[in-house]
């Protein structure tokens, strides 16, 4: 069986999987900024984003109300990810100028705003806002795409070890590796890491519990 898993690079042993439900992602409300003018390059000509490379975005605080498009997931407290990005928003006309590699998309990892960064997911989001809240104000965002990597696990093998947690109504979806104990992906050194979010099953994008049974399936070496 392989499991399909977004990584940014950067609970007791003999527990099967377990699934928590802890905070569903937070609507952007944020500020509302205006992008900085960039320069219009070939993009058919440019390569795609590159798995784990950083990138930064500017942008200003405007009077004409536009939203910054942005919502975010805060399942992995350590992590600010993008979930979507809005329509007609400032972030989506970035995206409609700028480089491939350079695109604001869902699973990115905003890093730092102005420089700076945090431990704490929420705590970078509140640095944007903050960044953001006074007139004519500036802000450089940090950026970093995710890398995508397959981890092939044989049926029957026994405990995988894996904490295994989800928020409700989430637009990325997918089950977040909280933290390993022992089982199958410590003694074999498996390629899974805190943090690392299991976004499919054998190629299949299932719902929450469906995924869950599926990996439970794995571990008692059912279909």
């Amino acid at each position: 069986m392989a499991i399909c898993l977004c990584c940014m690079p950067g609970e007791d042993a003999h527990k099967p999987a377990t699934l928590i439900e802890t905070q569903s992602v937070v609507d952007d409300d944020i500020g509302r900024v205006r992008q900085t003018d960039k320069v219009r390059l070939p993009r058919a000509e440019l390569p795609g984003p590159v798995e784990g490379a950083s990138f930064v975005v500017g942008v200003d605080s405007a009077p004409d109300g536009t939203p910054l498009g942005l919502t975010f997931d805060f399942l992995d407290a350590g992590a600010c990810i993008v979930a979507h990005v809005s329509k007609g928003s400032l972030i989506d006309a970035w995206n409609s100028k700028c480089t491939p590699n350079e695109m604001v998309c869902p699973r990115d990892r905003l890093l730092q705003v102005n420089g700076t960064g945090a431990a704490a997911s929420e705590v970078v989001a509140q640095k944007l806002a903050a960044a953001l809240h006074k007139d004519r104000a500036h802000a450089l965002l940090k950026f970093q795409h995710p890398v995508v990597s397959k981890v092939s696990i044989k049926k029957g093998a026994g405990t995988l070890g894996l904490n295994l947690h989800y928020a409700s109504e989430n637009p990325l979806g997918g089950l977040c590796v909280k933290s390993i104990a022992e089982g199958v992906v410590k003694a074999n050194s498996l390629n899974i890491k805190e943090g690392d979010r299991i976004m499919d099953v054998n190629g299949q994008d299932l719902d929450t519990p469906t995924m869950l049974q599926k990996i439970r399936d794995l571990e008692e070496g059912g279909t």
